[in-house]
């Protein structure tokens, strides 16, 4: 392939490629005006630096070089939806533009039964004046690439039949030289689906191989599945490695762009797509991306509900990069794992985690969590006790369980129960000088009272210990295990080959999966009844107000106080009352107290401060004074049914409307739920399909002709960002 953008090297070529053409008699097929046109493009060429020359010697791959959807001519899509017609070439005809010509070259072949190629192309000021276009069998391969071991068949063998095309000085292309003759047998009718000519994906297939990459399906199986849509592998109208080349070709594209221009693009394109949609990029001096953070409307309005307790993790790094990826996790109302948020991270510095804390903040309004569980990180305390000073930071249990195996496997593993004692540190007691006492026991009876990870943990108690923290609500988290979950998940979804694009579209689709089971669990939730363990108001009352889940929670407490025993302690109050309840009246005291003026009710052990769910000792209390529905200030609006009742609909709702403004993968995804309907329909009875047949072939015929108005009033403008990454490389490649 040659391409020269010098003058006198573009003199020489231009002329000798005219005196070929003389000599082989082909000039004396242009008309008198064609040959003014000639002689005036020559002309200009003698004095035109900006002339250039493009030999095409290779085999064109015709997918690689389709742009279907921005200069179609009008023509040519009539002559398109006519299949059945051979399509017929002659001197004299004219195209709008270099691409309907080719085209219908292209067509021409495919309905006769040969490929074609691009072999030569002049240009002038930028603009095509001359096109060849040539059997795919013109010419002969050079001698280098015959004597190869294992070189490809061979396919040429000097075929003459070509199309030329020139400039017009209206502007149109017109063929000016056509030689139909072949010396080689055309490709007969049950073959020639077979043809590149004839092979081409279609902007619908091209987002379901899209659709089908994203989510992991291999190649193989994504032809299978198309085939059996369409009748068969003859019908899908390309081949198996024409998706392979298309799903490669994107790739490629992606990394050309750069992990800076794509991750900007693919935020952009969420932007445009969805304009509440929130992003910021963190520049360093060199303008380098170092931070990003981003959520959508849903996961900001998911904050507003159940944004009372946030688990904040960075353990998890992206493959490629190892940078730490931190989602803002927390649970809904069907204690499923919900997302605020997301960032990567360039590094765990205080001023990163500041600037992304301040940024997360702002985003939601200013509204801080109660709660926040994060893995132990020096800087990340630091930045949250800045951006965040009316919050509760905890520490993950999860963390401190993995590192005490670690720094004490010698007796975590031992047979003196440390894991038990350990556990109970964590877990157990009521007061602070209860803990204490425990805390030193623990030391003494495993021989660790000097041990230096021990003390430093210790200075950290208020943060892990729940005799510290009963008082803050976690939702009964007591560790960031719903970002592990959360990151668990992802690595099932990436691989170590994807880079940041990748990664976002993944994680995009993880967020999917997620709220799919939501809507799920709504769904359940209004359409069917949880089975209650006894006829008993109380759980009656539980049912109709708690989701199917936290009242599975609620159950498990109430149906446990028939082994509590309720002491009175104080007998002279009316009104107020205390009592210790414990387990079949040998067990640890809970000192409960109630207050029937008020109807409140308050338990040592605290489990409704940080779980939200009244405990078995309250309601043993309860039963014991013949209560029989929750008070209403113990039914948290975020455990029951109606926590995001107003919600729902802007959650889970799509309107026609709405695809208006959305990417061309949106749109057609939108279509294809309405024709599915359409094709269940029409397929259960012969009539119904030729009704239906009858009927897609008008509205065809009526899309088809409002495109023609698109595409003569100039407004032919698809919004493919998911195809021109691919659509620039083939691009790329013809101009190479």
């Amino acid at each position: 392939m040659e391409n020269s953008h010098l003058s006198g090297q573009t003199i020489a070529l231009a002329s000798q490629d005219e005196s070929n053409l003389q000599a082989s008699g082909e000039t004396s097929l242009l008309s008198q005006n064609s040959d003014e046109l000639l002689a005036e493009i020559k002309d200009a060429s003698l004095s035109d630096d900006n002339a250039s020359v493009s030999d095409f010697d290779e085999e064109e791959d015709i997918n690689n070089n389709e742009n279907y959807f921005q200069t179609e001519d009008v023509d040519v899509l009539e002559a398109n939806n006519e299949n059945q017609k051979k399509s017929e070439l002659f001197v004299g005809m004219d195209f709008s533009s270099d691409e309907s010509a080719y085209k219908a070259y292209r067509k021409y072949g495919g309905d006769h039964g040969f490929n074609i190629r691009r072999q030569r192309t002049v240009k002038r000021n930028n603009k095509l004046v001359r096109m060849v276009y040539v059997c795919a069998k013109e010419g002969f391969r050079q001698e280098p690439k015959v004597n190869k071991p294992h070189s490809r068949r061979i396919t040429r063998c000097g075929c003459k039949a070509r199309m030329s095309c020139y400039l017009q000085i209206n502007g149109r292309y017109k063929i000016v030289t056509f030689e139909p003759n072949h010396n080689h047998d055309l490709v007969r009718t049950p073959m020639k689906h077979l043809l590149k000519s004839n092979r081409a994906m279609s902007i619908s297939q091209k987002q379901h191989a899209n659709d089908a990459d994203m989510s992991g399906i291999s190649a193989k199986a994504t032809i299978e599945m198309m085939s059996r849509e369409v009748g068969g592998q003859a019908n899908l109208g390309f081949m198996d490695k024409d998706l392979r080349n298309y799903i490669y070709r994107k790739r490629m594209a992606e990394m050309k762009k750069g992990d800076a221009g794509a991750v900007l693009e693919y935020f952009q394109k969420k932007k445009e797509d969805n304009a509440s949609f929130f992003y910021s990029i963190q520049l360093d001096e060199d303008d380098m991306i170092t931070n990003i953070f981003w959520a959508d409307d849903r996961s900001i309005g998911d904050y507003n509900l159940f944004g009372d307790v946030v688990c904040f993790d960075t353990t998890y790094k992206t493959n490629e990069y190892d940078r730490p990826f931190a989602p803002f996790v927390g649970v809904n109302h069907h204690k499923q794992t919900i997302v605020f948020g997301a960032a990567l991270l360039y590094d765990e510095t205080i001023e990163s985690f500041e600037w992304l804390f301040q940024t997360f903040l702002g985003v939601m309004s200013g509204k801080q969590p109660q709660t926040i569980l994060t893995d132990q990180c020096a800087a990340m305390a630091n930045a949250i006790g800045k951006v965040f000073p009316g919050t509760k930071h905890r520490l993950c249990v999860w963390h401190i369980y993995q590192n005490a195996a670690k720094r004490l496997s010698r007796v975590f593993h031992g047979p003196n129960q440390f894991a038990t004692d350990f556990r109970k540190c964590v877990d157990d007691h009521e007061n602070e000088v209860e803990w204490l006492s425990a805390w030193s026991a623990f030391l003494e009876k495993h021989g660790l009272t000097e041990n230096k990870w021990l003390k430093d943990l210790f200075e950290l108690r208020e943060k892990w210990a729940r005799v510290y923290g009963r008082q803050s609500f976690t939702a009964d988290m007591m560790s960031t295990q719903r970002s592990e979950s959360m990151n668990n998940i992802l690595k099932k979804y990436l691989k170590s080959s994807y880079n940041l694009l990748h990664f976002f579209k993944h994680y995009e689709r993880v967020l999917d999966d997620r709220r799919f089971k939501e809507l799920t669990a709504d769904f359940g939730m209004m359409h069917t009844s949880t089975v209650l363990s006894a006829p008993v108001e109380m759980l009656q009352h539980a049912v109709d107000v708690y989701t199917p889940e936290v009242f599975t929670l609620f159950q498990k407490e109430y149906t446990a106080i028939g082994d509590y025993v309720a002491k009175r302690v104080n007998k002279s109050e009316m009104t107020s009352a205390e009592y210790n309840v414990s387990f079949r009246g040998v067990g640890k005291n809970h000192l409960v107290n109630y207050d029937a003026a008020n109807e409140t009710i308050h338990c040592s052990c605290m489990k409704f401060s940080f779980a939200g769910i009244l405990c078995r000792h309250a309601l043993k209390v309860l039963a014991k004074k013949d209560v029989r529905r929750i008070p209403p200030i113990y039914i948290l609006n975020r455990w029951s049914k109606e926590a995001k009742a107003r919600t729902i609909s802007f959650y889970h709702s799509a309107t026609p409307n709405d695809t208006v403004n959305e990417s061309i993968g949106k749109r057609y995804s939108h279509i294809c739920r309405t024709f599915r309907e359409i094709a269940s329909v029409a397929a259960e009875h012969t009539e119904l399909t030729l009704c239906a047949d009858e009927a897609a072939i008008q509205l065809l015929e009526k899309l088809m002709e409002k495109k023609k108005e698109l595409v003569k009033a100039d407004k032919w403008m698809l919004h493919t960002s998911d195809f021109e990454l691919v659509e620039e490389e083939e691009e790329e490649r013809e101009r190479s």
